[in-house]
């Protein structure tokens, strides 16, 4: 009796356990998705072209929308990488210049500047977007949400695609990525927990 009220208390064990981590990487993508359509909703209110300089221009005025997020890319129809709030700090006119700030007598400074240079770089290419787009648009016919979940460089990525349209037509696309690495330790935590009972 002991043991088949231990096995079933095990096999419901096992089944939460496997359901915590998709629940909970749902709930992120919600959050995602309610971004996603407030973007496009101020995107259409605001008549932005979705060409490369229109959203770009948009990143740079809307910043505040995504700054509890790692990174929002918008991609046009083709699968073209139209803005990515990773390279905001490339653009020549925000608002702070880093040319015009100086520092004195350390001979190392070229080489801080190409460390910075090369993180910028990784942080860009942590995961090859374009591919989820292609993939995305081939698979989306009724305009629902893709969630990617996965761990690079040992951060947990939570990553949500959406369709950018108007009432009658698809703009482009945006990604939502976020480093959900507190998702992995509310699941560890709740596994210790049942582990102790």
């Amino acid at each position: 009796f002991n043991f088949i009220v231990f096995l079933v208390l095990g096999i419901f064990t096992y089944l939460y356990l496997n359901a915590i981590k998709p629940n909970l990487v749902n709930e992120r993508s919600n959050q995602h998705e309610k971004i996603i359509n407030n973007t496009s909703d101020h995107i259409n209110r605001l008549n932005i072209k979705f060409t490369k300089d229109g959203m770009t221009e948009f990143l740079l005025s809307t910043r505040f929308l995504f700054q509890n997020l790692d990174r929002v890319q918008f991609y046009d129809l083709n699968s073209n990488l139209l803005a990515d709030t990773d390279t905001l700090d490339l653009v020549k006119d925000i608002s702070v210049k880093n040319q015009n700030v100086e520092e004195s007598s350390i001979d190392t400074t070229s080489e801080i500047i190409n460390l910075n240079s090369i993180s910028n770089k990784n942080k860009t290419q942590n995961f090859n977007t374009v591919n989820y787009v292609r993939e995305y648009s081939k698979q989306n016919k009724n305009k629902n949400k893709l969630v990617i979940s996965e761990t690079i460089n040992n951060n947990f990525y939570v990553t949500t695609i959406n369709v950018v349209s108007t009432s009658d037509k698809s703009k482009g696309y945006i990604i939502v990525s976020e480093i959900a690495n507190d998702i992995l330790v509310a699941v560890e935590e709740r596994k210790n927990f049942i582990l102790r009972t």
